[in-house]
């Protein structure tokens, strides 16, 4: 037999069960006490206020209908919302605002700065519950790994490697980074395959290449001729906090008489000359570098004249430090084989 479910029309919230054949009968509610007619479904939504007095004479729905379990109470929504959650909200904003932060003058530091508050913002809100948790674990995680980089490994991101900035800075003069192990030392050449030039807030690094030469043109040609060139890429750092370091000669790719390269027995290696417009693919000429920020210039010689019998284990490469805003000149050796 069928059985139905009829809800009060009054409260909408008791109801009875019983069996289909008694549609038409009057029955109680069991949460209101109003007496209302069983009606089929699609009749439902048709009744009126007021109480049905209309009955059946061959059946009495006390007798046969049983209590419906009553609708479940939906909870109405929470007006507030944990504050651990728009914590945790904050600390991912404040990781976007300090990784952005990092293109602008000064942006390491601004960057580390507000990553650093973005983790501390991220561990108050794992006092939390539920969402706000799992929220703040993955803010403390991103602001962890950003400050991570900017404060001890900023290569990665294209800033000074010097782990002690303020004990370079001691060293006055011109003076070596190590590479590896940051250790500083005097020399009259710094060995380019260990070391950085380092003198007052100014790193520069040099790597060499001999390999085919690739010009890029005035309106976006490329080319490239079938000779060897010896290519120099030289990096230029800012590690201060207060000047932008200005470039100019060299610095910018403008090949000059004070720029020299040599071999072991003194011989002068000659700069590449290039038709006007043409310039090395990949350079970018700019006339300053602001802190925290570095630039690179690719220098172009006649590849070295070596042999198989023959090679050249090293070359000197002196530079005026005016190109960088400095005094003394910048020396390097380069090692080879060449």
């Amino acid at each position: 037999m069928t059985t139905i479910v009829a809800l009060c029309p009054y409260c909408r919230r008791g109801g009875v069960r019983a069996p289909e054949r008694i549609i038409g009968s009057v029955a109680t509610c069991p949460k209101c006490g109003s007496q209302f007619t069983i009606v089929p479904k699609e009749q439902a939504e048709d009744l009126t206020a007021g109480p049905q007095v209309e009955t059946h004479s061959h059946a009495i729905a006390a007798d046969i209908t049983e209590p419906a379990k009553p609708l479940p109470e939906v909870a109405e929504p929470s007006e507030s919302r944990d504050p651990a959650f728009t914590v945790a909200l904050l600390a991912f904003t404040i990781f976007g605002l300090g990784v952005v932060a990092t293109v602008l003058p000064f942006g390491r530091f601004i960057g580390l700065g507000l990553c650093s508050l973005g983790l501390i913002l991220g561990a108050v809100a794992l006092l939390g519950e539920g969402l706000a948790v799992k929220l703040g674990a993955a803010a403390v995680g991103l602001n962890l790994v950003a400050v991570t980089l900017l404060a001890v490994v900023p290569t990665w991101l294209g800033f000074t490697p010097t782990l002690d900035d303020d004990a370079a800075g001691r060293l006055k003069g011109p003076h070596s980074i190590a590479i590896q192990s940051n250790d500083i030392s005097t020399t009259d050449r710094t060995d380019a395959g260990k070391a950085l030039f380092a003198n007052a807030d100014v790193r520069i690094g040099v790597r060499a290449f001999v390999q085919p030469l690739e010009l890029a043109g005035p309106k976006g040609e490329v080319k490239k001729p079938r000779e060897y060139a010896l290519n120099l890429h030289v990096g230029i750092m800012n590690s201060g906090v207060e000047r932008r370091v200005p470039l100019s000669g060299w610095a910018q790719g403008i090949m000059t008489d004070d720029v020299k390269l040599t071999d072991p027995a003194g011989n002068v290696l000659k700069a590449k000359t290039l038709d006007a417009g043409w310039k090395p693919t990949g350079f970018e000429k700019m006339d300053g570098v602001f802190p925290g920020k570095s630039a690179e210039v690719i220098l172009l010689f006649d590849a070295p004249a070596s042999s198989k019998s023959k090679r050249i284990e090293y070359l000197n490469l002196d530079l005026p430090g005016s190109g960088v805003g400095l005094v003394e000149p910048i020396r390097f050796t380069i090692p080879g084989p060449f």
